[in-house]
């Protein structure tokens, strides 16, 4: 079981993997096993809502199955994993799917309430940002997983999470350009 494909991808090489999550991060890691010569069966409690190019990816692919509107029931194996229990959330109908991993990648909703009122959120509640980082409120800059960035990765989070902080730093050397400016 896993709870990251960047790191442990190529130990399940060529296997059969169940992909917990409909979200960025579970259909980004369903498309890399993907590639890897898995078959993969994604798992999702509801419709898909990540972004709209790695949905379409996924659906190209003949060798994901995906399942919306189910909820796991319980992982089985002794020593490894051996298989993911199903419920079908309309039909009650239960389903035993083998394999040999399980990456969880659920819980990918982004916390943003406290700024709804204050920057402009597109439909899945992530904050919008230009290119460099700023919200649609002079001031205010977004970086991470909490925006409309592609790609939900560690490593992008971090990128813009730098190009963020050059963004501030220039907003407010630009800031203090002006007041010193006005008060000549």
């Amino acid at each position: 079981m896993s709870h990251s494909s960047i790191q442990d991808i190529a130990l399940f090489k060529g296997l059969d993997i169940v992909v917990i999550g409909g979200g960025n991060s579970g259909i980004q890691t369903a498309n890399d096993l993907s590639k890897m010569s898995c078959k993969v069966t994604l798992v999702s409690k509801g419709k898909l809502i990540g972004d709209q190019s790695d949905i379409d990816e996924l659906k190209k692919n003949n060798k994901t199955e995906i399942l919306e509107g189910y909820d796991v029931l319980e992982i089985q194996g002794k020593e490894k994993v051996e298989a993911v229990v199903i419920q079908s959330q309309d039909s009650q109908t239960k389903r035993q799917i083998r394999c040999r991993g399980v990456f969880i990648q659920v819980g990918f909703l982004p916390n943003t309430e406290f700024c709804q009122a204050i920057v402009r959120l597109n439909d899945r509640g992530e904050i919008i940002i230009a290119p460099n980082c700023s919200t649609s409120t002079k001031g205010i800059f977004a970086c991470g997983d909490a925006t409309n960035a592609f790609g939900k990765r560690i490593v992008i989070a971090s990128g813009e999470g730098a190009k963020a902080v050059l963004s501030v730093k220039r907003y407010l050397l630009n800031r203090k350009e002006k007041r010193d400016a006005e008060n000549i």
